[in-house]
């Protein structure tokens, strides 16, 4: 029996049936029958206070600030740990080299980590809201803290996370299109900018509730 088959049962199924066969359709790209899938569910209804859309916004968007800064924080101790590496090597050909990259790379990550800490920080603030109350209740909460403050001590400043940048693009671009890398214009995110994401989230959660 084919989809269009099965679909006129589709009203019937449990919300433990209907899950996975959405999270299927997903991860094939078949709009189609996701679309029918999520129409034949049987509709509840009910009433929310009107924060309730910003409320799980602020709740999502700290699971997510959560999750990309433990992902940085991983990114960085791979980093670390291919530098720890190097100078056991000690000066062998290209140890140094490679070496500076990593630190580079070392240093512009724990910037990225700061930039998106003090963002984090500036959109509480706002708020008026404590910037550690949410995150202390998940999971790698201590790892963040403490990530942060390994990064805040050896982050580089926009100025040099930008020339790096541009060294690592300068480096990978073919001889013929050196002369345009350095034209280029570079853009790292600041903590203003960070922020202003982070509000835009917000106002959309906030939104698709009214």
């Amino acid at each position: 029996m084919n989809s269009n088959g099965l679909a006129k049962y589709y009203d019937a199924l449990s919300p433990w049936e209907r899950l996975p066969l959405l999270v299927s359709a997903a991860a094939r790209g078949d709009e189609v029958e996701g679309d029918r899938l999520a129409r034949s569910a049987p509709e509840l209804c009910f009433r929310v206070a009107n924060y309730w859309g910003l409320a799980q916004g602020l709740d999502d968007l700290a699971k997510l600030y959560a999750l990309e800064q433990l992902d940085l924080a991983a990114f960085y101790g791979r980093v670390e740990a291919f530098l720890e590496q190097d100078a056991l090597l000690g000066d062998e050909e290209g140890t140094r080299d490679r070496e500076e990259r990593l630190w580079k790379g070392a240093q512009t990550l724990a910037y990225r980590f700061v930039v998106r800490a003090d963002g984090w920080k500036l959109l509480c603030t706002e708020l008026h809201i404590d910037p550690d109350v949410l995150l202390r209740q998940l999971p790698g909460y201590e790892s963040i803290r403490k990530m942060e403050e390994e990064a805040r001590l050896i982050a580089c400043t926009p100025e040099q996370a930008i020339a790096y940048l541009r060294e690592a693009a300068e480096r990978d671009e073919p001889a013929k299109d050196k002369a345009a890398a350095v034209r280029r214009e570079y853009h790292l995110d600041s903590a203003e900018d960070v922020a202003r994401s982070m509000r835009k989230f917000l106002a959309e959660r906030l939104d698709s509730w009214s």
